[in-house]
């Protein structure tokens, strides 16, 4: 049974598409790949949210624990620098567009955040549950870290 409020597209994330569609693809993870609609739009929604949660918490703690990298215009900002995308932290009503754009305006902009499972439990149980078949099949011969960006 999967977690609460985790939606089900199991075509994409059953024991046989790991092993026979992504697998496959990515020659065993030695070959990056990109997989479109995986995930229903009300999970990719909840994801956002979860994501959005962390970057809150991020700047409310104004640190750059785990890895929080800000990039605009193709440029990693400074401390000081940060100090603009602090303030203010997302709000829970916004989405993260709209908290961006009066943050940083419509210039080109990337967050990087290393170990996102160890900031949101709801989050890490949500991409748990879907690699869990994998998993089963590989056994613990990896880490399984989410960055996000």
């Amino acid at each position: 049974m999967s977690p609460k409020g985790i939606g089900l597209h199991e075509k994409k994330f059953t024991a046989n598409w790991w092993e026979h569609t992504f697998l496959r693809t990515t020659n065993s993870f030695t070959k990056a790949a990109v997989f479109e609609d995986c995930l229903p739009k009300k999970e990719t929604g909840a994801m956002r949210a979860n994501i959005l949660d962390i970057i809150r918490t991020q700047c409310k703690l104004r640190t750059t624990l785990y890895g929080f990298r800000v990039y605009v215009e193709g440029t990693q900002l400074t401390a000081k620098e940060l100090n603009k995308i602090y303030e203010p932290p997302p709000r829970t009503t916004e989405s993260i567009t709209s908290w961006a754009q009066k943050t940083i305006g419509a210039k080109k902009f990337g967050i990087i955040i290393n170990r996102g499972e160890n900031l949101n439990n709801e989050l890490a149980k949500r991409m748990a549950y879907k690699i869990s078949p994998l998993l089963k099949k590989q056994g613990p011969r990896f880490w399984v870290l989410i960055l996000l960006f």
